[in-house]
């Protein structure tokens, strides 16, 4: 892509600037970049950040989620600018698809919106067919248990949330219960209970719209009717149904439920209910859950009121030993009120789970009061009889029923349930509700992980975790970023460093291991994206893990072990549990397909373009690399004159003038002339050391067939002088550094940035000319390939010119790069001119890699600059 776009670019570019105009750009193009640098490095780490709270393992609340997008969006929108600066304008789209991105990532991961279509009211055997954000998620599963499962339930209606949700609006609660939730501190108890009295005083003062009311009695109306309208009126028991409850969270004692309500006490007791999740433990839970900052959308369930004989609760799972086969029935007479606040004792009964259910076990409690219900409405505490004191509430056959119906339940959900159940006065069972069990791994079902690990020596130790997790397979070492499309499935991907291109072979790997890299770089990113574990930066992880051996990654701990640890991995086996899937959790998970996801992972395919950016990162990447591109060209800058320059005086007997952008030379008295002492850039200080590595000798004689080829290969023989004896600069900070360099009839261009991270550590050159025929060229272009390859630099080259790049690699292994660079600057001055054939360029390449700076030809033929 670079070198198709230098030779016109350049001129078209920076052609008609004076000396004083370039410097001023040139200024401006490196603080751009720097920026952009920078910006970049923390969008990563922003990016890292967001994609550990995912995870689920860590507790955040919608303020994390606005801040977090706000300061991405942020500093990719600085990026772009940056980019802009550094490309006199071009890029110009990004910025909208930047901002048609981050809109797209923030509304998904936005409140959950209350619906404003769809019916008031909604009878229980119709709910199934009812998307689930119109009923919530309790009367939803009731009503999937009446006709999925064929159990039985209480008759019933649901408000909607759409019905909910209006009546908010048209009394102008949904703005005052915004603000009031906005400011509320759970650290300060006093307003927490002023603020949930507020809020609640409002909803329940304020009237149903007069069409929301009237559905709301003529479905009570049709209730009676269908139960056959007795002597007595229809009571029933108003229950909440929010979005996700009974789902991903239980929310468990949060909201109210009323019981034993009568017609004319019906809507206040649902606005009663509505108001209930802001009461100062909702509010808490909510924070805690990140469910703050919005209003939960919730419908009302309205089922008839069963005059309970018993109640209790089934568990289709033994909370304390979940791994048993065990189901457990907890029980009371009456209502099970009493039961929820622990102030009476109930009856525990344990049932074998296979073939069907069956008592094993009673334990009977003594259960001196029970709650039942009035006549008129409303609820009573009565002491039980002696008689019933402690007899157990349900009969053996019923126990059996209920575990049947348990065991149902579980299956049809997928999943352990916790039912609560009543047993009316007739003795017919009744289910109330189910919901998934929620258990703890402290009680039983997690292993000890660490005791797995006992006995196990890791192979290599230490790194940075960038993605939990462990997996084993074999070692597939890659030599270079281009192996990425040759892994093999099931392979452990070893490399020496976390280059985006690795992205490639995510797909098919099981985990990733590098020498150096970040856990807030693009391959981690892309990592956890795969959850795929991974541990970069393991220093010796390519000479320490053999090809094709089997290991076991754990990157938990950072550590590799030798062989398949089959005992850890199956430990360690599993998928998250779903308690943790708050609905904010969930949102913010979606919103991520928006933000991590790494489709741009070839610089140099076709397809790497601003218009292919889907995602956040896509547009990171992309900035990043035509930033780097940018610099590159933007080194031609410093050739519009010498008078602000200053010369370096050096052993070598090249024109070299210095730029300082700031950092880049020690401080002192420079004035026109520097010496190499005053170097104080981190890149050419590396360059430097392997340029003097290379004794320098005079220029080689060319034969008389050589000194025709130089001729044909330039337009003069005055033009080749003036060529071989222009000024070569040198643009430096501290950790960047952009030199054009200039020898006979050789032109190459240096562009590196070296700092502390890894990340951001990058050198890129260019080679063309030369004074040789194609031929003879074209084997100099061969021999610098396979010279860069064996540095670690990846290549690309076409005729006579080549370009090659590295980085993502530590400091002192991109010093070791750099250094080797600049022994290549100095090698290769007039080698086009010795390769008469190919089996020269393998034999200089041999000795070469012996450290025979003299590639075989010896200083006799003066082949050794």
């Amino acid at each position: 892509m670079l070198i198709g776009r230098l030779r016109g670019l350049l001129k078209a570019r920076f052609g008609r600037l004076s000396e004083t105009e370039a410097r001023e750009r040139l200024a401006r193009k490196y603080a751009a970049f720097k920026r952009l640098v920078d910006a970049n490095t923390a969008a990563l780490e922003v990016m890292a950040d967001m994609q550990a709270k995912a995870t689920g393992e860590f507790l955040f609340d919608r303020v994390f989620v606005d801040e977090s997008f706000a300061r991405l969006s942020g500093l990719t929108a600085g990026i772009v600018g940056d980019l802009q600066e550094l490309a006199d304008g071009r890029y110009r789209a990004l910025r909208a698809t930047m901002e048609q991105v981050v809109g797209a990532a923030t509304a998904t991961a936005g409140e959950t919106p209350h619906r404003r279509d769809g019916p008031a009211v909604i009878d229980l055997a119709s709910v199934r067919g009812a998307p689930l954000e119109l009923v919530g998620g309790k009367v939803h599963r009731l009503g999937e248990i009446l006709t999925d499962v064929g159990l039985p339930v209480p008759d019933g209606f649901c408000v909607t949330t759409a019905a909910c949700g209006l009546y908010l609006e048209q009394t102008g609660l949904l703005g005052a219960v915004r603000e009031h939730i906005a400011g509320v501190s759970l650290k300060d108890k006093e307003e927490l209970n002023r603020a949930s009295l507020a809020i609640k005083a409002r909803i329940v003062g304020a009237e149903w719209p007069e069409s929301i009311a009237r559905s709301i009695l003529e479905a009570y109306d049709a209730l009676d009717r269908r139960g056959g309208g007795g002597a007595h009126p229809l009571m029933v028991s108003v229950r909440s149904s929010a979005v996700g409850e009974d789902g991903d969270f239980t929310f468990a004692g949060q909201f109210d439920t009323i019981l034993n309500v009568n017609r004319g006490s019906l809507l206040r007791a649902c606005r009663e209910v509505l108001a209930s999740q802001f009461g100062p433990r909702a509010l808490v839970y909510f924070k805690a859950r990140g469910l703050g900052g919005g209003i939960l959308p919730m419908a009302i369930g309205v089922v008839v009121m069963l005059d309970a004989r018993a109640s209790g609760v089934l568990y289709t799972r033994d909370p304390q030993a979940p791994d048993s086969d065990a189901l457990v029935v907890t029980g009371l007479w009456g209502l099970g009120s009493l039961a929820v606040d622990g102030s009476v004792n109930t009856d525990l009964f344990t049932l074998a789970r296979d073939p069907e259910p069956a008592l094993r076990e009673t334990k009977v409690s003594v259960k001196g009061r029970m709650l039942l219900c009035r006549e008129s409405a409303g609820l009573v505490e009565v002491e039980v009889p002696g008689w019933m004191r402690d007899q157990p509430c349900l009969s053996k056959d019923q126990v059996n029923l209920l575990g049947a119906y348990g065991k149902r339940l579980e299956e049809h959900f997928g999943a352990p349930q916790d039912v609560e159940w009543a047993v009316d006065a007739n003795d017919a069972l009744y289910i109330l509700q189910s919901r998934p069990l929620r258990v703890s791994p402290s009680a039983g079902l997690a292993t000890d992980v660490m005791a797995l690990r006992q006995g196990l020596v890791p192979l290599l130790h230490g790194g940075t975790v960038a993605c939990r997790g462990c997996a084993a397979g074999p070692v597939h070492v890659l030599s270079s970023d281009e192996d990425a499309r040759a892994v093999p499935a099931g392979a452990v991907v070893v490399a020496k460093s976390a280059s985006p291109k690795l992205a490639e072979a995510l797909d098919r790997a099981v985990a990733i291991v590098t020498d150096v890299g970040s856990a807030a770089g693009h391959l981690a990113t892309v990592a956890r994206e795969f959850g795929i574990p991974a541990i970069f930066g393991a220093a010796s992880a390519t000479t320490v893990l053999r090809p094709g051996a089997i290991v076991t990654v754990d990157a938990d701990l950072g550590n590799v072990y030798e062989g398949r640890a089959s005992a850890l991995l199956e430990g360690t086996a599993g998928p998250r549990s779903k308690a943790e899937e708050t609905p904010l959790l969930r949102r913010f998970r979606a919103s991520l397909a928006h933000v991590t996801p790494l489709n741009l992972t070839d610089p140099r395919a076709a397809g790497f373009k601003a218009s292919r950016c889907k995602t956040l990162h896509d547009i990171l990447r992309f900035a990043h690399e035509m930033a780097v591109e940018e610099m590159f060209l933007a080194g031609s800058l410093a050739s519009r004159g010498t008078r602000h320059a200053a010369k370096l005086k050096s052993p070598l007997p090249v024109a070299f003038y210095f730029i300082d952008l700031g950092g880049g030379l020690k401080e002192g008295p420079h004035g026109r002339e520097v010496t190499p002492e005053a170097f104080a850039c981190r890149p050419l200080i590396p360059l430097w050391r392997g340029m003097l590595q290379v004794p320098w000798r005079t220029d080689p004689a060319a034969g008389a067939g050589q000194l025709a080829s130089v001729l044909a290969n330039t337009l003069t023989a005055r033009d080749a002088i003036a060529q071989a004896s222009s000024p070569n600069f040198v643009i430096v900070s501290e950790t960047y550094l952009n030199l054009s360099f200039r020898l006979g009839y050789h032109f190459s261009r240096v562009d590196a940035f070296l700092s502390s991270r890894a990340e951001d550590n990058y050198a890129s050159v260019l080679f063309h000319g030369g004074a040789a025929n194609q031929a003879g060229r074209t084997r100099r272009v061969r021999f610098l390939a396979g010279a860069l390859e064996g540095a670690g630099f990846q290549v690309h080259h076409r005729e006579d010119a080549l370009f090659a790049r590295t980085g993502h690699a530590a400091q002192g292994e991109m010093e070791r790069r750099l250094e080797a660079l600049g022994r290549l600057l100095i090698v290769t001055r007039q080698a086009d001119t010795l390769f008469r054939d190919d089996a020269e360029v393998d034999r200089a390449l041999a000795a070469y890699r012996a450290g025979d700076f003299s590639l075989g030809f010896g200083p006799e033929q003066g082949a050794t600059p």
